[in-house]
């Protein structure tokens, strides 16, 4: 596995040009762009300021009464027709024929033509028009292509929106972009928590009958605005015209070979760039798109829908391609579609060797490009069988009024075979949205074009191959794409350090053959030791998924070299203890060995190191339980089972024996530590909601060897949805298991319980009486229910908002895997927790999951959420005598949590303690709780006065 944060990591970055003396540069078009000093300026452009440093010339062109509007012009690399002029064409040439499919719906061209022809007319009787932006928030249906289209007709300019993106990173997008308008339906806008100042524009009250728009865009249009990961921690909006996008259509539909009767599967998300290419070049050409849904296909859902549309072509991200190879070659056979095109990041050689194998289709397309170079500039058209002696597939050549220059520090062209950076002149954005000093950087002077034109710096290293086209070479910066989403690595690490158990962090790309992937390190703020697992929780729900890390490592400090800066090559390798083991041997072995990777997001290279010790948590054991059912089917391999943490060979010879799980009932446990004969008591740990008992790890760990430790799993994570049993008989069912450990025991019996496995820890002692030899029950910030879900706690609700909310939640439940579960769970409500249940659903700020019932699934773990509130509604905790130590979050004690107050409960409170610098999540992880826990179990001697 070989590290790459970015090119060299010797080299300095700012070895280039922008070292020295620069100018500030225009053209005729308003452009503006920095330049050498000492360098001849290009044709069609002139000196507007400088010569001066880069800091001084990003300054000036910050300055407002610098700015120069873009005056309109006609560009070589534009095309005249617009993508709606082109369609609107052929929808008056042939209106029946069919242009959009989805599900058992056709959308024709005509039907396309006038539904956005509608759309537009009540865009422009907003008073909507040219230059404007508009948001469009709209599930994956026929309604989001009459939408962006319609918004083009308007002449306005649409800002995409993913609805399962975090709410915070749209509501960013849409503050940076000046967004006063959005297109999108009441279940999406309660949802994503639209701001109040956008207006909401629902789209079938939009496409009502007004006077139509005739004149179509012109070449300089803004045409759409598209957010890219930014490096100074905030995502960047990319303006791409009208003119360079028609030619791009235009250009691709030749390349891709697609006609009339071409039919496009349309997978990608709208909020990535390489979306719209591939629903307008189809379009453009004549052809139609096969639209999925909002639900993720599987691949083979995937292949079942190429077959029965009869699609021809299909693009897909790099690594979803393998997947669909996968099945394919699983079921033996492949859907006869002629082109296979992929892109977004890089194909390793010998996955596009399998693709050609398994796939066969006519021809493999790899599409490269920057958001800023208006999607796929370049491509590499090969038919299947071709090899390249690269480690990855060629990004290939031009495509339309294009060019590709490989360029060294200096600007000068490199040797063929050298390698340099890659610039692409022709066909470009208009620049960054509200970045002039951004777009001056990286938009620059074409000294190659004789009639004067712009140029991008992408920062991607190649070198030009024999036959012309360009290999991949790597990055030269910190800028890298994930599952075809590029990543801006400063951004990642910007929401990693606004973490508030984060005081330092830094992100590095790594590189393994299952692919690239992201690495985070992390110093924890003061006093805190948070978990890797729910450090990724939490950035996800800031962040797209691709641009969380794989992997988390907590650091005591990030290294240095000796001049005090980072010292990258000092970071430890993710997997770099995996090398020390056995590899897997057997087949099966190396079946869980790819599971365990795809898990862990790293390559696992050993088979006898434990899951937890490899850096798995519980989290991520929840996410391999499903992936297990794969290879062994017939059971054998239970939450249980997992949580004990056993090492691929253990489950590998499992698996080959046709073991079965054995059925524990509903109290299984994990030990933790088998103790050493000292006279400590026994532990027994209760966990709290949804998660296992390893988070106590820390704690046993510094009790030391002696320290005989249990941990109850908890009775949600089983494979099967089921409602939480019975909190009195689950109590029973525990109270049963611990008397089994301690038979024969002489010396006494200690309880924690963390959260709501306090309070299974206190009805088992309750249980188990007053003659039990129980020192003392520890109760972790173990908490009651929250307000939202208390009883008496819920206020009226007029009938306008509960139907809004119903509304909301129906058009979720008919997508959801889960509906007869939720339904049924529904039933199960009084009035009151029927209405704190929509009221709870349309407050939160993340979209309605809709990924199923796996163990670990984000609908499972809300459904299961719910279950427990209405579980904890009945619960009525009945007084004792059981002894309580209770400790409580600093935190939770700050904000006023409703952690329980035992004084009324029991006549034997022995103490209650604030543990300082800890929140409820992590309070298990404190080192002050260890330290206090040590004392309170040590031997009789020492702790019987504590």
């Amino acid at each position: 596995m070989d590290m790459q944060a970015g090119g060299d990591l010797t080299e300095d970055p700012s070895a280039d040009w922008t070292r020295d003396a620069v100018v500030v540069a225009r053209d005729t078009a308003g452009h503006a762009a920095f330049w050498p000093a000492g360098r001849e300026l290009p044709a069609g452009w002139t000196q507007a300021h400088g010569p001066c440093g880069i800091e001084a010339a990003r300054a000036w062109i910050e300055e407002p009464a610098n700015a120069l509007d873009p005056a309109p012009a006609s560009a070589p690399d534009a095309d005249p027709e617009s993508v709606p002029a082109r369609l609107a064409s052929l929808a008056a040439a042939d209106p029946e024929k069919p242009a959009v499919l989805f599900g058992g719906e056709t959308l024709t061209r005509g039907d396309l033509d006038a539904r956005a022809a509608a759309v537009a007319a009540g865009l422009a009787a907003r008073g909507i028009g040219r230059g404007e932006r508009v948001a469009v928030a709209l599930e994956r249906s026929p309604e989001i292509i009459v939408a962006l289209l319609g918004v083009f007709r308007a002449r306005a300019a649409f800002l995409p929106l993913d609805p399962e993106y975090p709410a915070a990173r749209i509501h960013m997008m849409l503050e940076d972009a000046g967004i006063t308008q959005c297109i999108t339906t009441p279940e999406i806008a309660a949802r994503l928590d639209l701001p109040a100042g956008i207006a909401r524009l629902d789209p079938a009250a939009l496409a009502a009958p007004g006077e139509p728009v005739l004149q179509m865009p012109e070449p300089d249009d803004p045409a759409y605005l598209i957010y890219t990961s930014g490096s100074t921690g905030r995502p960047k909006g990319v303006l791409v015209e009208h003119g360079p996008l028609a030619m791009h259509c235009r250009t691709t539909a030749d390349a891709y070979e697609m006609d009339a009767a071409s039919r496009e599967l349309h997978f990608l998300s709208f909020a990535f760039d390489g979306a719209h290419e591939r629903w307008m070049t189809p379009l453009v050409a004549g052809g139609c798109i096969v639209l999925r849904g909002p639900e993720l296909w599987t691949a083979a859902e995937t292949l079942a829908q190429i077959r029965r549309h009869r699609v021809t072509h299909a693009g897909f991200p790099t690594s979803y391609i393998g997947q669909l190879a996968d099945w394919a070659e699983r079921l033996g056979e492949a859907p006869e579609v002629q082109v296979y095109s992929f892109g977004g990041e890089a194909m390793a050689r010998e996955t596009f060797a399998r693709l050609g194998r398994i796939l066969k289709p006519r021809l493999l397309i790899n599409g490269y490009g920057p958001t800023e170079c208006v999607i796929s500039p370049l491509i590499w058209k090969v038919p299947p069988g071709t090899t390249f002696e690269e480690p990855y597939a060629p990004v290939g050549s031009s495509v339309g009024a294009r060019a590709a220059y490989v360029l060294g520090p200096d600007l000068e062209p490199m040797a063929p075979g050298e390698t340099g950076e890659l610039y692409i002149g022709g066909g470009l954005a208009r620049g960054y949205w509200r970045r002039p000093a951004l777009t001056a950087e990286r938009f620059l002077p074409d000294p190659f074009a004789p009639q004067g034109g712009r140029m991008y710096r992408t920062g991607d290293r190649v070198r030009q191959r024999p036959d012309g086209s360009l290999a991949f070479a790597g990055r030269a910066d910190d800028q890298v794409k994930i599952r075809g989403h590029r990543v801006e690595i400063g951004e990642v690490e910007a929401a990693l350090r606004a973490l508030p158990e984060v005081a330092d962090a830094v992100v590095l790309r790594w590189e393994a053959p299952a692919g690239v992937y992201l690495a985070g390190y992390v110093v924890p703020a003061s006093g805190r030791r948070p978990e890797a697992g729910r450090l990724r929780a939490a950035l996800a729900r800031r962040l797209p998924e691709p641009m969380v890390p794989a992997s988390l490592t907590l650091l005591d400090r990030l290294p240095v070299n000796a001049n005090g800066k980072l010292d990258r090559n000092a970071l430890p390798d993710p997997a770099g203890d995996d090398r020390r083991g056995r590899p897997p041997g057997s087949a099966t072995e190396r079946r869980l060995a790819g599971i365990w990777s795809e898990v862990l997001g790293f390559p696992v290279q050993v088979a006898d190191r434990r899951f937890f010790a490899l850096g798995g948590d519980s989290l991520s054991a929840l996410r391999l339980v499903a992936r297990l059912r794969l290879i062994a089917p017939r059971g054998g391999i239970g939450v249980a089972d997992l949580l004990r943490d056993p090492t691929i060979a253990d489950l590998a010879a499992r698996i080959d024996a046709e073991a079965e799980a054995a059925d524990e009932g509903l109290a299984p446990t994990v030990r933790l530590s088998a103790g050493g004969g000292s006279e400590r008591p026994l532990l027994v740990l209760f966990p709290g909601l949804l998660v296992s008992t390893r988070e106590y790890e820390p704690l046993v760990a510094h009790l030391g060897p002696g320290q005989e430790a249990h941990g109850i799993l908890c009775a949600s994570l089983v494979e099967a949805v089921r409602p939480l049993p019975e909190i009195a008989e689950l109590a029973a069912a525990y109270a049963e298991r611990v008397r089994g450990l301690m038979r024969g025991r002489p010396r006494g019996c200690a309880f924690l319980g963390w959260s709501w496995g306090g309070v299974l820890a206190y009805e088992t002692a309750r249980l188990l009486g007053p003659g039990f030899p129980l020192e003392f029950v520890g109760m972790l910030d173990a908490c009651g229910l929250e307000p939202n879900f208390a009883s008496g706690a819920g206020r009226p609700i007029e009938a306008e908002e509960r139907a809004a909310h119903e509304s909301m939640v129906t058009g979720w439940l008919e997508r959801s895997p889960m509906r007869a579960q939720w339904e049924g769970l529904r039933e199960r409500m009084d009035p009151e927790a029927a209405v704190q249940f929509l009221r709870f659903l349309a407050a939160d700020p993340q979209p309605l999951p809709t990924d199923g019932p796996e163990v670990g699934s984000r609908e499972r773990i809300l459904w299961t959420l719910v279950d427990h509130a209405i579980q904890f509604r009945a619960l009525r905790l009945v007084p004792g005598s059981v002894p309580i130590r209770s400790f409580v979050a600093a935190q939770s004690r700050a904000r006023g949590l409703p952690v329980i107050d035992w004084q009324p409960l029991t006549t034997r409170l022995l103490s209650v303690e604030t543990v300082p610098e800890t929140d409820h999540l992590d309070i298990v992880l404190s080192p002050h709780l260890h330290a206090r826990i040590a004392a309170l179990t040590a031997p009789r001697q020492a702790w019987s006065a504590a």
